[in-house]
């Protein structure tokens, strides 16, 4: 028994060794050809990848040393497709030098911030490019999105053989070919190429003249910090101190930084590098034509490349050395003409120059093409300052004024169905706005009364319009604003005040206010206005076509229709009457500051929208009798526009669409339907035609004229002893608050009190009385 107790555990015991070896044979087995699968999966992955590349690689151009040479011109031409504009020069103010002549810390300083490896890397830097994609994978979740780790071989090689799209496939290029650039030159020789390519912006190219631009000095006299300073510049255009001094003054110290990293100077050379006065050269002005209108398609070019994808150091590479050709949309007969009344100082009152020898005060004019968004033109000033200066029509943000109501008070109205006879009573208010009491005014000083919304329009009543607001709510107006075109609104804008008279916290540029009437009068559809409709390169594939850009709808068809007839009513008989032109429907709207320092007129016609402002750079009253925007901006807007439709057969605003009906004849002063009595306003007949979307039509009878029997002699109520009684219409308009001013339909309003002419103890008055005494004959009293 005590054998066979001690045999049995050893014979279980040995079968599960034998059970367990099997298990650890089959994981064995298993995790075996796991891995042989997995590293045949990775051979395919990589032989895929390998051939992919290569397909890429063999499609690369051939590697032709000469072609390291200059960049190349790009051209702007007009909207004909033909006619140069501008040569954005990639030839002009370019010297070439040996690398010996470029003093090594300037060598150091493009290094240490370009490309610190490159005296190490074979033509591609895998450590920057695996940091590049760690940081972007974090900053973005995408590794081949935001920051990029080209080094200055793969840059001299991009700009010499290859295009700016950033593909994988121009990448893999980039890189193939500099790695064959590596193999054919010296690094020397490759930093030198490089040297002498960048661009450093106003059509300089390399160190030598880039030198002579910035400081006016020859290479051998820079200093430590004016060798930072131009290093920084090839990161970008606007970091260039042509163009930013003060982001070029900041990217200067991260360029010292750098190289006290990369133990090219110490921390003290640094420190007192970063301390020097950086004195900027003079710049002479390169005379081109339409200058305002080129300096923007410059800044339109830049950003369309930027929203293709152009990393940032290449756009001023490839847009002023890549040889792009720049089709822009100007007229070439309406930019001169504009540019010639700009130019004319019997369209602006008296001025003077100010400390910067600019006259003042200035002007701006934006025209453009509704139905495609395309801007005919473009001047930012009554003369031409500098090349890439201070363009008003584009970056002058000033007030609105009243400019603002038709987009963001009527056509919202309009929008949330509001007729454009809706009864507003322009009388004494006092409302709370942002946490203080506001009382608006009107520019003349007077109420009228009870009005219609068109009424309010066409003579720019400031006091309706804010009523209109304040039924609509500030959120609805903000967002009208916006879906128009005026991007420049802001949170803090969302307030009575700035959305009804258009005391805005930043303002709009004229070509903000130009796009947002653009809309109105494009039946309601916002296009996004640009100066150019595609860039192609030096062979004419096309880079970017801008033939299409973005649309919304941001009015309806039927609220955009009415809205452009209640400014036509402007200029038919109201502020905007001086910009009436040859047989062409023209709306429009005027707009002046409370204080004028802003004046303008937005005018729309069947084919072109245009906004001409006027006001001092720093904002400054006006004075004199004239300074409205119906008096100043409107009579140069009609000689602007006679121009661009001298030969255009005159043709109408888009019809009555189906949403609308009318005119249907209303009350003009109740909004309603007429009564008996709309005809009979002691003021003249109320009774007009009015268009309506459908289902906005009233459907009450006017109930504000009332009749009433008056005292023919004192217009009062009749006493028992008034001799003649006559019926009169009066307006029965509500109670206002007294002694803040009277609106000038309260005379109309029916008497409360009794005449007083006729009262108790009056005795009428016998025109042939009779003597009972002498029976009645008068001929002879005695």
């Amino acid at each position: 028994m005590l054998i066979s107790n001690t045999e049995e555990p050893k014979k279980t015991k040995g079968k599960k060794k034998k059970q367990g070896s099997k298990k650890k044979r089959v994981a064995v087995s298993i995790l075996k050809w796991f891995f042989i699968l997995l590293l045949v999966g990775c051979f395919i992955v990589v032989g895929v990848g390998v051939s992919y590349i290569a397909s890429l690689a063999k499609d690369a151009p051939d590697f032709d040393p000469k072609k390291l040479k200059p960049m190349e011109t790009s051209i702007v031409y007009s909207s004909d497709g033909t006619t140069v504009l501008s040569e954005l020069h990639g030839s002009q103010n370019r010297y070439y030098v040996s690398l010996d002549e470029i003093p090594q810390q300037l060598q150091d300083a493009f290094i240490s911030i370009e490309d610190e490896r490159f005296a190490d890397h074979i033509g591609i830097d895998i450590t920057g490019i695996l940091r590049s994609m760690f940081h972007n994978i974090k900053a973005n979740g995408n590794p081949f999105k935001g920051q990029g780790a080209s080094t200055i071989t793969q840059q001299l090689v991009r700009g010499a053989f290859l295009n700016y799209e950033t593909t994988m496939k121009r990448k893999v290029q980039e890189m193939w070919l500099s790695l064959q650039m590596e193999r054919l030159y010296t690094k020397d020789q490759i930093l030198e190429f490089y040297l002498n390519q960048i661009y450093f912006g106003k059509s300089t190219y390399g160190v030598k003249a880039a030198a002579k631009a910035y400081y006016n000095k020859e290479l051998s006299e820079l200093t430590l910090a004016e060798c930072a300073v131009m290093a920084g510049a090839a990161k970008g255009p606007s970091y260039s101190p042509l163009s930013n001094y003060e982001k070029s003054m900041n990217r200067k110290d991260i360029v010292l930084n750098t190289m006290v990293e990369n133990g090219y100077i110490t921390q003290e050379e640094a420190n007192a590098a970063k301390q020097e006065v950086i004195v900027m050269a003079e710049e002479e002005e390169e005379a081109y034509i339409y200058p305002y209108f080129v300096d923007y398609i410059q800044t339109e070019a830049a950003r369309l490349l930027e929203e293709a994808g152009y990393p940032e150091e290449d756009i001023n590479r490839v847009l002023y050395g890549g040889g792009l050709r720049i089709y822009s949309t100007v007229d070439p007969a309406t930019q001169e003409k504009a540019e010639s009344v700009m130019a004319n100082n019997d369209y602006f009152p008296r001025g003077k120059k100010d400390e910067n020898g600019i006259i003042q005060p200035q002007s701006a004019v934006v025209i453009i093409e509704q139905s495609t968004g395309e801007i005919k033109a473009l001047v930012g000033g009554r003369t031409h300052e500098t090349k890439r200066g201070f363009n008003r029509a584009t970056q002058a943000y000033r007030q609105p004024g009243s400019t603002i109501k038709p987009i963001t008070v009527y056509s919202t109205a309009l929008e949330n169905g509001y007729p454009a006879c809706y009864s507003l009573d322009d009388a004494p208010l006092t409302k709370k706005d942002t946490g203080s009491s506001w009382t608006p005014s009107n520019y003349d000083g007077s109420y009228r009364g009870l009005i219609t919304m068109r009424t309010a329009i066409q003579y720019s009543v400031n006091v309706a319009a804010v009523r209109m607001g304040l039924e609509l709510g500030v959120d609805r107006m903000w967002e009208m604003g916006k879906k128009m075109g005026l991007n420049s609104l802001v949170d803090q804008d969302k307030a009575y005040a700035p959305m009804t008279l258009g005391g805005l916290t930043k303002g709009v540029t004229p070509l903000e206010l130009a796009s947002a009437y653009a809309t109105i009068a494009n039946e309601g559809t916002y296009i996004e206005p640009h100066a150019i409709s595609k860039i192609t390169d030096k062979d004419g594939k096309v880079l970017i076509d801008n033939t299409d850009p973005k649309k919304a709808q941001a009015l309806s068809e039927e609220a955009s229709f009415i809205m452009r007839d209640m400014l036509q009513t402007v200029v038919k008989s109201g502020t905007g009457t001086r910009a009436k032109f040859g047989g062409w429907q023209v709306g429009g709207k005027t707009g002046t500051t409370n204080d004028r320092k802003d004046v303008w007129f937005a005018g729309i016609t069947p084919r072109y929208t245009g906004v001409v402002w006027l006001g001092y750079d720093k904002p400054t009253k006006m004075s004199g009798g004239n300074t409205w925007g119906g008096t100043l901006c409107a009579p140069i807007w009609r000689e602007i526009m006679k121009t661009a439709h001298k030969d255009e057969a005159v043709i109408k605003f888009p019809s009555k669409p189906k949403g609308v009906v009318g005119p249907v004849a209303v009350d003009g002063v109740s909004g309603l339907l007429p009564s008996g009595l709309s005809a009979s306003d002691p003021r003249g007949s109320k009774v007009y035609g009015e268009y309506f979307i459908k289902g906005t039509v009233p459907t009450k009878m006017d109930d504000i004229h009332v009749s009433i029997e008056v005292c023919a002699d004192s217009g009062k109520l009749p006493a028992a002893n008034c001799p003649n009684v006559v019926l009169r219409t009066f307006v029965n308009r509500p109670a206002y608050a007294a002694g803040k001013g009277t609106p000038a339909d309260a005379k109309y309003m029916p008497p409360t009190s009794t005449c007083e002419i006729h009262g108790a103890g009056y005795v009428p008055e016998d025109d042939n009385p009779v003597n009972p005494d002498e029976g009645g004959n008068t001929d002879n009293p005695d």
